[in-house]
């Protein structure tokens, strides 16, 4: 995670195969299909392999094949796309008659009960179909002049294929045909230089098709080239291929039994011999090389299919970027000095027999010499140029690798030398050396380190003893790695699949292979999810996608690969928790996932489970994500940043949120920019949040809390555990409410007299950040400070002004204060000490104005906590409320729910006598309890129904620990909210609704 790799304006020096030709500045091609990465749904698109399909026998309809054409098209389109080509199926409309128009009756011998004229209203469409299928093929071979072209017919589609190919080769235009599979052909002749048909059992050679031996023979099919081939299939005594003896009602089902289980064996050997022809044509499956400025490559290009026998294809180079060869054999070399892109253009054709010369081109990535920047939650890190690495900001777990776990504001030095990359994702640090050796520090908790073992470790330590590493991304919980071989490793955490095994589990052991057989070009490890640039340029990604950060169009957990969709080739891909974003070909950026701030950067803040075009039509280089936020640079090293600005993560631009890019007056030229949860550094400079040092400045300064004024509340009533022990619940709740304030009229009637309000709250179980600590309950939640932001998203987005909160810890306290840039009030909150945190309420100052607030001692874990209860007037009426917030003793102490329901009960007695609505809320720990005790006995009500009136205590449905109680009001537009921002955030519900007050 946060990787962000520097591109230079692309220089293309265009080069014969014998001579230099002068230099030229060009631009990157438009978007390509990857290789073996796209399915197109219609022919329209430049595929490498297209299969044209002639039905007959009444079969197929609109653009889909029938039943026995859609056999062989199908498992032949797969082999193909196994084997890294794109296909297209192309389906010639064509209404055909069933063979039993040709019959006058079914008990004669076949021979007998065919008549002419039956055979020729049979035959009648073929005529139509022929010249329907030349059309198609002059209009797609004239548009895609590269394009492999797989004819399959049956019956009268047959006889239609069967014309075709003699056309074509009498016009000698079959080069692009690679052959023709003929099912149950009528026009057969007696041995055909097609040879022994296939079918079970299959018909003689010296026998002849329907129309041939009936009417009139229109001549052989071309015969077999190197290139070429043309497969029969005809089981015998089929009516339509081999009329003879058979009975005509056999013979008819023979005839249409190709799609049956009798036709299996020779269907699947027409196709696998029509793709061994096929395999022939060699595709290009290199589309990507990296390497190290000013450091000679010699890098072997691959290819899919071609001859059989070494050399699998010969290449020869159309325009080369200057100091690089490109040889006859497909070996590519040189040394390029400026890190950027450059763009190599080249021809491959098979080799023995020789095929076709097809256009490919692929893309040099030249990396800087160092490894460049990193950032990852709240640390920073870089290798410099003399293989040095250094790291600062949060240091809790050891992520610097110094040997300490001190907070580090300045650069530090990362133990060990000879660096060649770096990557942290926050809690753990991994790096590549020169040697190819990889090292992993910090925390361990799932395996991050890339052991068995949950041990931290202060300072780098080696993953095996492998030296074939050469990339490697980090997150918060796993990690991922390629080899020079092109293969993906991951390891950490899988409970979302994040590994890509192809399932999900608690951890690995080690680094395990992310399945299938395609070549990574680099890979990103989001939070929950990862992906990665194939060596054909496609995008995959896999793991959690609640918020369609997979991009395949789908919200569905992903455990292996899925394609990104679009079929668009990149060049760059960057994650974060639950977004992601990536560089086309061509520099224009594409976002998918959640867009809760604008960050997907196209003008909405909708999010997008399919890859949307960030706005303003730039042509961009590198990316780098934060949680709530977006960068990119143009060619000219110009930083633009889209998204939440309250950390200043949108640089010096003054907007307070951007839904499309904005110029942030930095600049990145020469160097790498990187983002971490909430920062950015690149240019020699960074900015956003700097809680942790994480510019490496010094300081802690930046983004800090909010000034406070001092609390108004002064000192709160506090009792001894010993007193909550064995004091009465009415005496413990009139201890706590003693020293409220009389109410006045006005807070009873309003301004102006009576006058109604309405206002939204929520209970709001926030999961303490103690529990989701690497030693805590709940380790694979986000860590607080992310959560806590998300809580402030949820919160938000009910429109809630008045909130109580459970489990809140003191430095969510904090953070939620920042995330609200100061607009709420907090009661306790930190000001009381560690045990009255937990429970408190939060307020909007611009509806809320505080009057009075205390805490009534409760039991809690077998001890006691201060739980608050406050009065509010709202602003725009003058009229008050009560709230009391309270959290409850989990689990077995069923003792301590006991009194505290029972203290809780006594507060709402007692304060029903100041005439104000009362809210109550709060995790109580109880179902039908809590119901029963606040809503049945006293006189509120809940929030989420049930009666409680009239001497009857009927119990709500869809019950909660999280409850909200209210009286003298009445409750709507409730909501109990278990979506997928609730479930990353909290492992409660949050219960949220409007209180109408009259």
């Amino acid at each position: 995670m946060g990787r962000w790799r520097l591109l230079l304006s692309p220089v293309a020096v265009a080069v014969t195969v014998t001579a230099l030709l002068p230099a030229s500045t060009a631009p990157l091609p438009a978007p390509s299909l990857g290789r073996g990465d796209l399915v197109p749904a219609a022919a329209a698109a430049c595929v490498d392999v297209l299969v044209v399909g002639v039905d007959g026998n009444g079969e197929g309809s609109g653009t889909t094949p029938g039943a026995t054409v859609g056999r062989i098209a199908k498992r032949l389109t797969a082999k193909a796309r196994a084997n890294g080509r794109t296909t297209a199926v192309q389906r010639v409309a064509m209404a055909t008659p069933g063979p039993e128009r040709m019959v006058r009756s079914r008990r004669l011998p076949t021979l007998r009960a065919l008549t002419t004229n039956g055979v020729r209203a049979w035959r009648q469409p073929v005529g139509t179909g022929e010249r329907a299928t030349r059309a198609l093929l002059d209009q797609h071979l004239a548009a895609c002049p590269q394009q492999q072209v797989v004819l399959v017919g049956y019956a009268q589609g047959a006889a239609v294929v069967h014309r075709v190919t003699q056309v074509l080769a009498s016009q000698r235009r079959l080069t692009n045909v690679s052959g023709a599979v003929l099912v149950s052909d009528p026009f057969r002749t007696k041995r055909s230089v097609a040879g022994a048909p296939l079918g079970n059992p299959a018909a003689g050679t010296a026998s002849a098709g329907v129309v041939t031996k009936v009417l009139r023979s229109y001549g052989d099919v071309p015969r077999a080239t190197p290139t070429f081939d043309v497969v029969s299939v005809c089981h015998r005594g089929d009516l339509v291929c081999n009329p003879n003896k058979t009975v005509a009602a056999d013979a008819l089902r023979l005839a249409r039994g190709y799609s049956t289980s009798r036709g299996t064996r020779a269907m699947v050997q027409a196709a696998e011999r029509m793709w061994q022809r096929t395999a022939l044509w060699p595709i290009s499956t290199s589309s990507r090389v990296s390497v190290q400025a000013d450091a000679a490559f010699s890098e072997r290009l691959t290819v899919s299919g071609g001859s059989p026998t070494t050399p699998a294809a010969r290449w020869a180079a159309t325009s080369l970027p200057d100091g690089v060869r490109l040889s006859a054999d497909g070996v590519l070399s040189g040394r390029l000095r400026t890190p950027g892109t450059y763009q190599v253009d080249f021809t491959v054709a098979g080799a023995s027999p020789a095929t076709p010369a097809r256009q490919a081109s692929l893309v040099i990535t030249v990396e800087a010499e160092s490894g460049g920047r990193s950032a990852g939650g709240m640390t920073t890190c870089e290798v410099r140029t003399d293989g040095s690495a250094w790291c600062w900001g949060r240091n809790d777990f050891g992520q610097v690798g110094d040997g300490t776990t001190t907070l580090r504001t300045r650069p530090t030095r990362v133990v060990g030398d000879g660096w060649a990359r770096i990557d942290t994702g926050g809690g753990s640090t991994c790096g590549v050396k020169t040697d190819g050796s990889l090292w992993c520090w910090g925390l361990n908790n799932f395996g991050q380190l890339g052991g068995s073992d949950k041990k931290r470790a202060s300072q780098p330590r080696r993953v095996g003893s492998d030296t074939n590493w050469r990339s490697v991304s980090a997150s918060w919980t796993h990690a991922c790695a390629t080899r020079t071989d092109g293969s993906l490793w991951c390891w950490g955490q899988n409970l979302h699949g994040q590994l890509g095994i192809g399932k999900t589990s608690s951890r690995s052991d080690g680094p395990l292979q992310v399945v299938g057989s395609r070549r990574w070009a680099e890979v990103s490890a989001g939070e929950w999810h990862t992906c990665g640039v194939a060596a054909s340029g496609a995008a995959l990604c896999w793991g959690n996608n609640a918020f369609g950060q997979v991009g395949d169009g789908t919200t569905a957990l992903r455990v292996k690969p899925a394609l990104v969709a679009g079929g668009r080739t990149y060049t760059r891909i960057e994650t974060s928790w639950a977004r992601t974003c990536a560089i086309a070909i061509g520099g224009q950026a594409w976002c998918w996932g959640d867009n809760t701030n604008g960050e997907l950067g196209n003008g909405t803040r909708a999010d997008s489970s399919a890859p949307v075009g960030v706005a303003g039509g730039r042509s961009w280089v590198a990316l780098a994500l934060t949680n709530h936020a977006t960068c990119a640079t143009e060619v000219d090293g110009q930083v633009f940043c889209w998204g939440d600005n309250r950390y200043g993560q949108l640089g010096r631009a003054s907007v307070g949120q951007a839904l499309a890019p904005v110029a942030t007056g930095l600049t990145s030229t020469g160097a790498e920019v990187a983002g971490g949860w909430y920062h950015f550094c690149g240019g020699g400079t960074c900015w956003g949040a700097n809680d942790s040092g994480q510019w490496g400045t010094g300081t802690t300064s930046g983004a800090a809390m909010p000034s406070e004024p001092a609390p108004p509340w002064g000192k709160i009533t506090r009792l001894t555990d010993a007193q909550v022990r064995d004091w009465a619940p009415r005496r413990i709740a009139r201890t706590a409410i003693a020293k409220r304030p009389a109410v006045s009229n006005t807070a009873i009637v309003g301004k102006d007299g009576r006058r109604g309000f309405a206002f939204d709250l929520m209970t709001f179980n926030v999961l303490g950040s103690q529990h989701t600590s690497p030693s805590g309950a709940r380790p694979a939640f986000a860590p607080g400070r992310v959560r806590s932001e998300w809580g402030k998203t949820i919160v938000e987005r009910r429109g809630a002004s008045l909130v109580g909160l459970s489990e809140p810890q003191p430095d969510q306290i904090n953070q939620f204060n920042v995330a609200t840039r100061g607009a709420w009030t907090f009661f306790p909150g930190n000001t009381q000490g560690y045990d009255a945190a937990p429970q408190s309420v939060m307020w909007k100052d611009s509806v809320w104005q505080y009057v009075w607030a205390d805490t009534a001692q409760m039991p809690f874990m077998r001890k006691s906590r201060p739980q608050p209860v406050v009065r509010l007037r709202h602003r725009a009426t003058g009229r008050e409320i009560y709230m009391i917030n309270a959290h409850l003793s989990p689990g077995n102490m069923q003792a301590d729910r006991d009194k505290g329901l029972a203290i809780i009960v006594e507060l709402v007695k007692l304060l029903k006598g100041d005439n104000l609505p009362v809210i109550v809320t709060g995790d109580l720990n109880e179902h039908a309890l809590a119901f029963r005790k606040i809503a049945c006995g006293t006189w509120l009500d809940a929030a989420i129904g049930g009666r409680s009136s009239g001497g009857a205590c009927e119990l709500p449905k869809g019950m909660r620990v999280d409850w909200i109680f209210g009286g003298r009001g009445s409750f709507s537009r409730t909501v109990i909210d278990t979506s997928s921002r609730v479930r990353r955030t909290t492992d409660h519900a949050v219960v949220s609704s409007r209180f109408s007050v009259q």
